[in-house]
């Protein structure tokens, strides 16, 4: 199990390394990162799939009928895949261990024992990366107001869908569960 406070570290860490500023956008990413978006038109169920394109690249497959909110929170969700399970760029071994098949996040892979832990940790990677941990409480007090969160001028300000950010908020302990 890897820490929220280590997949935080990670998120900021590639967002500074890439030179990323504000809007984060993971697409962007994924290029500056020698990886290709691949739009797709795949089953309903699934938004996307990422999987290994040789030693030094990788190819994330998106769902084109998903919300543009929906797809920035996808790719950013499978950059989480890509480092914290996949060791890209972080775990030489690992990484190199993955053939171009070797790896892949798409619902035919989620019916494993580790699905619940795996795609948690890639949801608080894409949060993490989207919206900043002291960045995100300086625009929730922005948005607070007799004790009272605006969430949705909270969303819109990082890009994202209002339940990715009651998500955060809930996860920095700023949000009541």
């Amino acid at each position: 199990m890897i820490t929220r406070e280590k997949i935080e570290e990670i998120a900021d860490s590639i967002r500074t390394t890439l030179g990323l500023t504000y809007p984060y956008d993971p697409e962007k990413a994924t290029t500056l990162l020698n990886g290709t978006i691949k739009p797709i038109s795949i089953d309903h169920k699934i938004d996307a799939a990422i999987k290994k394109n040789g030693e030094k690249g990788f190819i994330i497959y998106l769902n084109i009928d998903e919300p543009v909110l929906r797809k920035r929170f996808t790719v950013a969700h499978e950059l989480g895949h890509l480092f914290l399970h996949m060791g890209y760029l972080n775990d030489k071994k690992k990484w190199d261990s993955i053939s171009d098949d070797g790896f892949q996040d798409s619902a035919y892979f989620r019916m494993l024992d580790n699905y619940s832990q795996e795609e948690n940790e890639a949801n608080e990677f894409a949060a993490s990366f989207l919206m900043p941990k002291t960045e995100f409480i300086e625009i929730a007090q922005q948005n607070l107001s007799h004790n009272q969160y605006s969430i949705k001028p909270i969303a819109d300000y990082f890009n994202v869908s209002v339940s990715a950010a009651i998500n955060r908020g809930k996860w920095l302990g700023i949000f009541a569960w």
